[in-house]
């Protein structure tokens, strides 16, 4: 779980990169494009951001020598590479031990009931807003937590 500062500063940090690398776009569509991979902080129980909740965890698989397995790309990649089915969508055989360690993971998080931000690989949720409408649950189970 984050602090709602690091929310800030991540959000902050992300959208600088954004408007730096796309000085054209508007502030508001530098805010679009930066919420797709980070949450605009926000500490409202009926919309909090996930991280907040403490109902989002961001992780990877390691092997037996607790090296991560190759995903294509490391946590926090805000491209189209970090889209869960990035590697599903453009298959090759050069990418084949990458769709298998994703589809593990993907499986293995969803058959016990997460679900997944399918712009971030590594991104799964349990009873967060994100995982209501996932799951058409018709409620989240967990508001913003302060720490």
């Amino acid at each position: 779980m984050a602090p709602t500062c690091v929310q800030h500063a991540l959000f902050d940090q992300f959208k600088s990169e954004i408007k730096k690398n796309t000085p054209s776009l508007s502030d508001a569509e530098c805010i679009k494009k930066t919420a797709t991979f980070v949450s605009i902080p926000n500490t409202d129980p009926r919309c909090p951001s996930p991280h907040l909740t403490g109902a989002s965890v961001d992780l990877t698989i390691i092997n037996q020598n607790k090296t991560p397995l190759d995903m294509g790309t490391v946590f926090d990649d805000f491209t189209e590479k970090a889209h869960t089915d990035y590697y599903e969508l453009n298959a090759t055989d050069q990418y084949q031990d990458i769709r298998h360690n994703r589809r593990l993971l993907y499986h293995i998080m969803t058959s016990v009931g997460f679900s997944n931000y399918p712009y971030e690989w590594w991104h799964f949720d349990y009873g967060n807003q994100f995982w209501a409408q996932s799951t058409s649950s018709s409620l989240a189970l967990y508001s913003a937590v302060s720490v």
